[in-house]
């Protein structure tokens, strides 16, 4: 499965997050039976395999990754996602220029990244204020480019 968002290549089959500095960085994929989990330089995140009612201050931590949800938005329907409106916003306090977007039925579908890492993004998804702010300064939003979902929750 290989993932792209904002420059960013995940490939888990050769682990390898490519495109995030000058050389690629080794990824290391820490999935349980129980947790998605995927660790690289930028990319750091561990989500639940099983669908549950998520609130904010909700987390989740493995191998050193950490993932808290964030906050909640409502977006407007997108008829090509397989998705419904309500997304959420999930990240770590100790990776604050990276927040991911994700939506139940559909897993990681974006994310808000500062590559200079001097916005601090989880404030700003905590305060509620990310969302309409996606392309302010360095930060930028990119949409998840794939056809493998990744961290879809599955029916419990």
């Amino acid at each position: 499965m290989s993932l792209y968002w904002g420059g960013v290549l995940i490939d888990f089959h050769r682990q390898r997050e490519i495109g995030s500095g000058p050389s690629p960085y080794n990824l290391v994929n820490c999935s349980t039976r129980d947790l998605y989990c995927a660790r690289g330089e930028r990319t750091r995140i561990v989500l639940p395999r099983r669908c549950a009612d998520w609130q904010v201050g909700d987390s989740w931590e493995r191998m050193g990754v950490g993932t808290e949800v964030l906050g909640r938005f409502e977006a407007p329907l997108n008829p090509h996602l397989r998705a419904g409106r309500q997304r959420l916003m999930m990240g770590d306090a100790a990776l604050p220029f990276i927040v991911y977007e994700y939506t139940p039925r559909a897993g990681i579908i974006g994310a808000w990244f500062d590559p200079t890492g001097r916005t601090d993004l989880v404030a700003l998804a905590q305060s509620g204020e990310l969302p309409g702010r996606m392309n302010e300064g360095a930060a930028r939003y990119w949409p998840m480019l794939t056809l493998d979902p990744f961290a879809e929750c599955q029916p419990a």
